[in-house]
């Protein structure tokens, strides 16, 4: 959808005889349940015409070990996000283009602590590894790379789903809300969980484009192609699309310059 679309859209809505209505009469509550359907209307309208301005938001989303990090190096074709970061704690990383990479943690109190490399961000990771107390004043991780593939799109890897917790819920979602499109990565070895559905099914009431990715599929002795017709059966009616890949194949292919492997 372009501006153009959204902005006819905009007009048909503010025409509307409910609209124009409400707007008049705004201490009825004849109408509130539309009134409430219209202001969320508006709210998608808002962010949608935001999003326009900005590259692509993938959010990425899945289990602990499901290779999210993995599949976002490979995407990115740079290790810009550690496979253990994000797996052990509850932080959420946002990774984007800039011409001068920075890397900040930004806390909930306004404050921003600059770490000078990956190699740092690592280690304080993992010195803070159960530190819940500091990981739940984290409000952001934010990673900026020069990296051209960012210049299209920026990426938001956020806690693995058991580690989601009632602190950061809100702020996963708030992600999710404002994200063009979410890929939720898929562990090969845990299909047809049943907490995996029903997160995935909360995620369906945003109306976002939802892409499954089942990971680490070379794992796996079972037939590709018998895995896939699998989760098109169970889960099909929640994904747009559904992809079988190896996140940790394609690493090692850019590592060691493999085009077979990245294939």
């Amino acid at each position: 959808m372009n501006l153009n679309n959204i902005n006819h859209v905009v007009e048909i809505l503010s025409n509307s005889p409910l609209r124009q209505y409400l707007e008049g009469n705004e201490s009825r509550t004849l109408f509130e349940e539309e009134r409430k359907v219209l202001n969320k209307i508006d709210d998608i309208i808002r962010t949608n015409i935001a999003n326009l301005q900005n590259p692509l938001k993938a959010v990425v989303l899945g289990e602990v070990k499901a290779g999210k990090s993995t599949l976002i190096n490979s995407l990115i074709q740079k290790e810009v996000a550690y496979t253990n970061v994000v797996e052990a704690t509850a932080a959420i990383v946002e990774v984007k283009y800039n011409k001068t990479e920075n890397i900040f943690i930004k806390f909930k109190n306004d404050e921003k602590r600059k770490i000078n490399s990956l190699v740092e961000l690592n280690k304080l990771m993992d010195e803070k590894r159960n530190n819940q107390e500091f990981f739940s004043k984290i409000e952001l991780i934010s990673i900026s790379t020069n990296t051209e593939r960012l210049k299209k799109i920026t990426i938001v890897d956020t806690p693995g789903l058991n580690t989601i917790t009632a602190e950061n819920t809100e702020r996963t979602e708030d992600y999710i809300k404002n994200a063009d499109v979410v890929l939720w990565v898929i562990n090969a070895h845990n299909l047809g969980q049943s907490d995996v559905i029903d997160k995935l099914e909360e995620i369906m009431e945003y109306g976002k484009t939802i892409i499954g990715i089942v990971n680490r599929i070379d794992e796996i002795d079972g037939d590709e192609d018998e895995i896939l017709e699998y989760v098109q059966e169970e889960m099909g009616y929640i994904f747009d699309e559904i992809f079988t890949t190896s996140a940790k194949k394609a690493w090692d292919g850019f590592i060691q310059n493999d085009n077979r492997k990245i294939e």
